[in-house]
């Protein structure tokens, strides 16, 4: 790692007040005195060394210079932060400039050329991680940051940032660990041990420090994972009842392409709508009916995947027609999910009840709107929302919520405690527990970064953007 000088623009392109260009590796600060000249109040304070220039930590005013012509880039502030007490653990220097495409990318260009390498996205973050100042967790937390949507979502990423998450993991761990020792001492003194008491010993131990959290874990999972992902909400129905005029309708601008063709969409279409500070991922997608071609056939296979994956559905009708054998064969698919029943076109007289539709006595399920009006547009987002609170338990605390990488690592963890519980009942070697114990722990290991994969870095990095 630290052969490799790393640079990167870390703010957003664009006019602004500052942009910073970061570089991390064991020539940053070399690099950043070939190009900086620093401020200085008297001629006797003139710095004579390289190494002089920069104490750690601390801010210095100057000049960015053309290392050839000599000419003044910006007037700038820079910043070294010197290892191990850097981001990276690695020597890090910011160069904190004007905010402008063209400056930015001067001093950019000059900083590559003066040895730095363009860094990849999360790579200062995934240096953090290889150098051992951050675990797994903690880097996903970060990138979860950037990307919060709510106060909440921010509170969950600064916890797990924070280590909570890597206590819990750790606790667990710790707790595998001892039952493996019990049962390595098992092992090479049979002749020493009770094995009923051992058992019963070491599966109180598996119940109460290793299966209830876990379980615990998972269902703050299935519980929060709103927050941090969205709620994921598919408006379905047949073609041309409004579908695409209503997430336009929704997101107030006009995303989704509207004709009076029907089967115009053809691709599920994503946006993300905001209810009372919780995400909500709209879904809008193909018209559900007897496709008449392949593209169209593809599309309507899409449909029914978003279906399968949408944590609500809000299907689609056309109030101003009498309900279609094709509403009934839509509402047959989903009526196990929660669902509301959307009546389109309220401005037009009335042809159908949704009651009609699904059979049920709670009329608060069923909404007449008009996306082309935006009548009951309000209405229709509180009732999102008390299907989506009631679903999650909104007023509740929330708890240290695991990513979809977390979880699945757990999932593991638990088939594996729970198989050498089972063992443990059933009295069968030692060796057979120990092994199921390991594999538990190599699980929590992968969970924590311990152990990994470079495809698994790569795919968990690629999320973060450029300079972070």
């Amino acid at each position: 790692m630290k052969s490799t000088t790393i640079a990167a623009i870390s703010t957003p392109f664009g006019n602004g007040g500052i942009g910073i260009i970061r570089l991390s590796g064991n020539r940053s600060v070399h690099i950043a005195t070939s190009l900086f000249q620093r401020t200085h109040k008297h001629e006797k304070s003139e710095v004579t060394r390289q190494e002089e220039l920069f104490v750690s930590h601390r801010f210095y005013h100057g000049k960015i210079l053309d290392p050839d012509t000599r000419e003044i880039i910006d007037e700038v502030m820079a910043v070294a932060m010197l290892e191990p007490r850097s981001y990276t653990r690695e020597d890090v220097v910011e160069i904190h400039s004007h905010s402008g495409p063209v400056v930015l990318g001067k001093i950019y260009e000059k900083v590559l050329d003066a040895g730095a390498v363009i860094a990849e996205p999360g790579e200062f973050t995934k240096r953090a991680f290889l150098n051992g100042r951050i675990d797994l967790t903690q880097a996903e937390a970060v990138v979860d940051i950037i990307n919060a949507k709510t106060g909440t979502a921010l509170k969950i990423a600064n916890r797990q940032l924070a280590g909570e998450l890597t206590e819990k993991v750790v606790s667990i761990r710790k707790a595998l660990l001892d039952i493996h020792a019990l049962l390595e001492a098992t092992i090479d003194f049979s002749d020493d041990v009770q094995d009923d008491i051992q058992n019963e010993s070491m599966l109180g131990q598996l119940e109460q420090g290793v299966l209830q959290k876990i379980e615990q874990l998972l269902s703050d999972y299935e519980q929060d994972h709103f927050y941090r992902d969205g709620v994921k909400m598919a408006v379905i129905g047949r073609p041309n009842v409004g579908k695409s005029s209503l997430m336009n309708r929704l997101i107030q601008r006009d995303r989704a392409i509207v004709t009076a063709v029907p089967g115009t969409t053809r691709d599920v279409i994503e946006e993300t709508l905001h209810i009372k500070g919780l995400p909500v991922v709209i879904m809008d997608t193909a018209g559900l009916h007897e496709a008449q071609g392949e593209v169209e056939k593809i599309g309507i296979k899409k449909t029914r995947q978003t279906i399968k994956d949408a944590d609500i559905i809000l299907l689609m009708v056309d109030n101003s027609e009498p309900l279609h054998p094709e509403d009934f064969t839509i509402y047959r698919e989903i009526a196990e999910k929660k669902h509301i029943i959307v009546q389109n076109k309220n401005d037009l007289p009335s042809g159908n009840d949704c009651l009609n539709l699904s059979g049920t006595s709670q009329p608060h399920l069923c909404l007449k709107i008009s996306a082309l009006t935006g009548t009951h547009i309000e209405e229709l987002k509180e009732m999102i929302w008390k299907v989506i609170s009631g679903e999650i338990g909104i007023d509740r605390k929330v708890g240290i919520v695991p990513n979809l990488r977390h979880k699945r690592a757990l999932e593991k963890c638990l088939v594996s405690c729970r198989r050498a519980g089972h063992a443990m009942i059933k009295t069968m070697p030692e060796e057979m527990v120990a092994m199921d114990i390991m594999e538990a722990i190599d699980r929590l290991d992968s969970l924590l970064g311990d152990h990994y994969r470079p495809d698994v870095l790569d795919q968990i990095f690629s999320r973060f953007c450029i300079g972070k």
